[in-house]
């Protein structure tokens, strides 16, 4: 149904799009720059709030795509985030997923950003809709898990990578986590229980003309501060974002309500159940940077085997996204026939 454009919207209404994308985009920077700890302390002061800008980009391009292809299951949730993590590799971080070329591609923005950042997604349905014990429960599980392998992660990966950046203390580590996690927090509590059609999350073409034209401004900034390594990863880069906008534009559903309606008719996840996910992440985190020792156990440590992950990670989740989307297409065409 179209709607009536001749009468101004409320405030509320203009307000709630961009409180849900500015909650999105704090946890898309959360899992990036501090999650994955893209040395968020070596950065220049000035370029924060343009680093802030382009994640407020990159969450409404992805609540627009989850709107516009009508995303329906985790599948359709894994191949958007999946073009949000390509183009941050490619604009916004491309000294660290552009490194090596297609290596860095494969392991970092389709690897690493790609898992925690789809992470992140399943906070962000939680926060606007995760009353229901389904959401709760991995909440908590994931918010264990992360913690502790978080913190592993930050505390020995300047050993395994010597000069990627200077060992990081735990009150270093907290105080950055505090300035990116308490205005998301506040924000998904002021978002809280507010009624909102989906289809104001959605952009017209001339904001994706703008979303270019910035990117383009960024792509030169990036350059005259030669963090590209050569032209071969941001050829991939953007092959890769043409293949998994495909995927999605083949998949489109327009007749059922996408998944983001779901979870914002459904009740939040209550704030006493938020408080012990975020006292059990904190408390994991803890354990794991007070382990001084990396157990080895044929061949890998903790570290080690994560830095695995993330590259077989990369290698795996367009493949099987991609043929499952396949296989449901081929079995749908098989019953609309008849057989």
């Amino acid at each position: 149904m179209s709607q009536d454009t001749s009468q101004p919207l409320p405030i509320s209404e203009r307000v709630t799009p961009w409180l849900l994308r500015g909650l999105l985009a704090l946890l898309l920077m959360l899992a990036v720059e501090v999650l994955f700890w893209n040395d968020p302390g070596g950065r220049a002061l000035v370029e924060w709030p343009i680093w802030l800008g382009g994640y407020l980009i990159l969450a409404t391009i992805a609540l627009d795509l989850l709107v516009r292809y009508r995303v329906r299951d985790v599948w359709g949730v894994m191949v958007v985030v999946g073009i949000v993590c390509v183009l941050n590799g490619l604009f916004l971080n491309p000294q660290s997923a552009l490194a090596e070329g297609a290596q860095s591609l494969l392991s970092r923005s389709l690897g690493a950003y790609w898992f925690i950042s789809l992470e992140m997604m399943g906070l962000f349905l939680a926060l606007i809709g995760g009353h229901s014990w389904n959401n709760r429960r991995p909440l908590l599980i994931g918010a264990l898990a992360i913690g502790f392998f978080w913190a592993v992660w930050v505390k020995w990966y300047p050993a395994f990578f010597p000069g990627a950046y200077r060992a990081v203390t735990i009150y270093e580590l907290f105080q950055t986590l505090a300035l990116l996690a308490i205005p998301t927090l506040v924000l998904a509590v002021v978002v809280r229980r507010r009624s909102l059609s989906v289809e104001h999350l959605r952009i017209p073409w001339q904001g994706y003309a703008v979303a270019g034209l910035l990117a383009m401004l960024l792509l030169i900034y990036q350059t005259l501060q030669n963090r590209y390594g050569d032209a071969v990863g941001i050829l991939l880069s953007l092959i890769v974002v043409g293949v998994l906008w495909t995927m999605l534009w083949f998949r489109a559903e327009t007749k059922k309500p996408p998944l983001l309606a779901l979870y914002l008719a459904a009740d939040p996840v209550p704030l006493g159940w938020l408080l012990l996910t975020l006292v059990a992440f904190v408390g994991m985190a803890v354990l794991g940077y007070a382990t001084d020792t990396l157990v080895n156990l044929l061949g890998f440590n903790q570290f080690t085997l994560l830095n695995l992950v993330f590259s077989l990670i990369g290698a795996i989740w367009i493949p099987l996204v991609a043929a499952i989307i396949g296989i449901r297409g081929i079995t749908r065409q098989m019953q609309m026939r008849g057989y």
